[in-house]
């Protein structure tokens, strides 16, 4: 989607903070090539061409281009950075020493649009769904983010949530109240509850925060597959 990745690219530009911009491009048209081609001349932008191997094999190949201090962020295309000053709230917010975990709240769909509370961002809590923490919100250094063990590549939508599952159980965590990016609505985790709440679920048996019985995850799981299912329909009403 070219108009999307325009979106992403100019959130990025327009950042009063210089930035190391790495784009794993996986399988675009000629428009979206000619766009990315433009980008390549940015300060530190990196571009890369991979076959379509999954979003999750592309964050890793992004991430082996950062150095284990360098502070990552992964973005869609089409998601963007709240306003121009959100590159400089992270870099304020990390000036502390021993700070190389944060996380943020982001707004879907619009500037305007639903903001989640992350006040209760535990592993428990994010494991079972009273937190809601989506990648486009989590900053932590390469270094740690690959000691948590980086994107599972087995998976197809929940890599990112093993992740974030590992990353609060390794490292402590900074949180803030400020948003720190506009997240795109409409991709698989938007269309795929099924797979979803199953991976979920494997996520949550494999980083050791399964419930206690088989039943309970079972009846959890159903549980959040009927709510994902109900939330679709009524995205797609309106």
């Amino acid at each position: 989607d070219c108009d999307a990745f325009a979106k992403t690219l100019k959130s990025i530009r327009i950042q009063n903070q210089s930035l190391k911009h790495v784009v794993i491009d996986g399988s675009s048209n000629e428009e979206n090539q000619k766009l990315i081609a433009s980008s390549s001349g940015d300060a530190g932008s990196v571009y890369m061409f991979q076959s379509a191997k999954g979003i999750y094999s592309a964050m890793n190949r992004g991430l082996g281009e950062c150095q284990d201090d360098e502070l990552v962020l992964f973005l869609n295309a089409g998601d963007c950075f709240a306003n121009s000053e959100s590159a400089s709230q992270v870099v304020a917010d990390s000036s502390n020493d021993g700070v190389d975990f944060l996380i943020y709240p982001c707004i879907f769909g619009e500037s305007n649009g639903f903001i989640p509370s992350i006040e209760r961002v535990t592993a428990k809590n994010v494991a079972r769904g009273k937190a809601l923490v989506c990648h486009q919100g989590v900053v932590a250094t390469a270094g740690l983010i690959r000691q948590a063990g980086a994107f599972d590549e087995t998976y197809s939508i929940s890599a990112d949530h093993k992740l974030l599952l590992s990353l609060l159980q390794i490292s402590k965590v900074t949180l803030s109240s400020i948003p720190l990016a506009v997240v795109s609505l409409g991709g698989v985790s938007d269309t795929k509850c099924g797979a979803l709440v199953r991976e979920n679920s494997r996520a949550r048996a494999e980083t050791g925060l399964a419930f206690n019985s088989r039943i309970a995850d079972k009846s959890y799981t159903f549980l959040r597959l009927m709510r994902c299912k109900a939330k679709l329909s009524l995205r797609k009403a309106l």
